[in-house]
């Protein structure tokens, strides 16, 4: 499941998740790590007034309908893609993109009887990578790549080990 910050204008007319420019990107990215199939949303709803960036009040408001949408698709593992997407999952310990990189999170999803932990990788929004354009080491697109191929050795050691009842 990928989870990106907010919808942009064309998103917010459509209804739909990454459309336009940055949506083609991020289909032409997902070519190369071959996921057999996935699911986008994003962390906040709607489209803040004018050109805002969602504040802890949009994330906040919207957390409860994301885990829910977690709950139900039941994915195996999260990439949270921007920083609104990050502090939305993982919350008030990762300030930033550059911080939150730097581990493999856990968030644990509320379920009917028990709750449940899921995997969350997080990494750079692909729009903010697309309009940075560089492509050299140490960049936003390097560090899209690099998520993308860790969220897929994640999803297939998760889908594994991570369900297991013996542990």
């Amino acid at each position: 499941m990928f989870v990106g910050d907010a919808p942009g204008e064309k998103e917010d007319e459509t209804g739909l998740p990454f459309t336009g420019h940055p949506g083609d990107f991020f289909e032409d990215l997902m070519k190369d790590p071959g996921f057999p199939a996935y699911f986008i949303t994003d962390a906040v709803m709607c489209k803040p007034p004018g050109k805002d960036k969602p504040k802890a009040i949009h994330w906040n408001a919207c957390r409860p309908r994301i885990m829910e949408e977690i709950r139900i698709v039941d994915p195996v593992v999260i990439v949270a893609m921007g920083a609104t997407a990050i502090k939305t999952l993982i919350g008030g310990t990762a300030t930033s993109v550059v911080r939150a990189r730097k581990e493999l999170h856990h968030i644990d999803i509320p379920g009917y009887s028990t709750s449940y932990i899921k995997p969350v990788i997080a990494t750079y929004h692909p729009a903010s990578v697309q309009r940075k354009g560089q492509i050299n080491p140490g960049s936003e697109l390097e560090a899209l790549l690099k998520a993308l191929i860790e969220a897929k050795t994640v999803a297939k050691l998760w889908a594994h080990f991570g369900n297991r009842r013996d542990k």
